[in-house]
């Protein structure tokens, strides 16, 4: 079999670098002209966030157990952990954050409702607030 030499790649690489790519999508086919913008208005944006002191509150909330309970290890050293998170001696992650957004709506007497297969299994981290 015959090595290619440096110069048939050197020349392949010279036109190559000479081609013009356009990207895909560079531009939305015509029947899109007529659409602007969409349904999103910043008028609409409403403040989320909730002050340091109320999070930490949320936080003892979530990760306290009655003395007398009988805590699963793994359990407790999940609430450890997020205890950690919600005091900013840690980084938050998803499932702490989803509980603490939980607990904030919750407490502001707007009701949460889990629909679907997974929340019915408690596949995700809620199952640990029940």
């Amino acid at each position: 079999m015959c090595k290619p030499s440096k110069a048939i790649f050197e020349a392949a690489q010279k036109r190559a670098a000479q081609l013009t790519k356009k990207p895909v999508l560079r531009e939305l086919p015509k029947y899109w002209n007529d659409y602007f913008g969409g349904r999103y208005n910043p008028e609409f944006e409403v403040p989320t966030g909730i002050a340091p002191e109320e999070l930490r509150e949320l936080t003892a909330r979530l990760t306290t157990y009655p003395e007398d309970f009988h805590i699963h290890p793994k359990v407790k050293k999940l609430l450890e952990q997020r205890a950690e998170m919600g005091t900013g001696k840690k980084p938050l992650d998803y499932g702490m954050a989803e509980a603490l957004a939980f607990a904030s709506l919750v407490k502001q007497g707007i009701p949460v409702r889990l629909s679907g297969q997974d929340s019915r299994r408690a596949t995700f981290n809620q199952r640990h607030s029940c």
